[in-house]
């Protein structure tokens, strides 16, 4: 483990340690604050690798040692630990208020960021209708790898027709063949 910093260049402002796994090219960076009885414990924590991340990988991330280890360190070193820089804090922040919100489902958030609405096609060009089904199946596909409930939840359709409306997308060469 070694100290990082996400403050201003050529300054000591710390809080956060960078952690390397036993996986090669597998790195955690944690966010150190004191608790009630003034031992270390992670607030935050990113992950980076060098290749594709698997849920193996996440295993190797070992929260109570980077903890254990952290706490081991002689006073001095504390200090440091407890000067996380505010921009870092705001990066957080700002991170967080994209967030889906308790209570809200993700089509609500996808639907009042993004695009319109889908409805059920009324008597306008289908051409246009699918084309709008492939738009929203894409941008629902980049935040899911369920798309068809997001989409039915919010047209307020059964999961069936939003997969149906998709399949004909696809006939028609706005979506590409889905994967088998």
């Amino acid at each position: 483990m070694r100290f990082m910093s996400f403050g201003a260049p050529n300054t000591d402002a710390a809080g956060w340690v960078c952690y390397a796994t036993e996986t090669a090219g597998l790195y955690a960076f944690a966010r150190l604050v004191k608790d009630v009885r003034g031992q270390f414990v992670v607030r935050d924590l990113l992950v980076s690798s060098d290749d594709r991340m698997s849920a193996t990988d996440l295993q190797s991330v070992k929260v109570g040692q980077i903890e254990r280890e952290a706490n081991a360190w002689p006073e001095w070193m504390h200090e440091a630990l407890l000067k996380a820089p505010a921009e870092r804090d705001a990066f957080v922040a700002s991170f967080r208020e994209g967030m889906v919100r308790k209570g809200e489902s993700l089509s609500e958030k996808l639907t009042k960021d993004s695009r319109p609405k889908l409805t059920r096609p009324g008597g306008e060009d289908p051409e246009k209708f699918y084309a709008l089904v492939a738009r929203a199946y894409r941008e629902v596909a980049a935040q899911t790898a369920r798309p068809a409930p997001v989409l039915a939840e919010e047209a307020g359709v059964p999961v069936a027709t939003t997969r149906r409306w998709i399949a004909e997308a696809r006939r028609r060469g706005h979506l590409p063949p889905g994967r088998a």
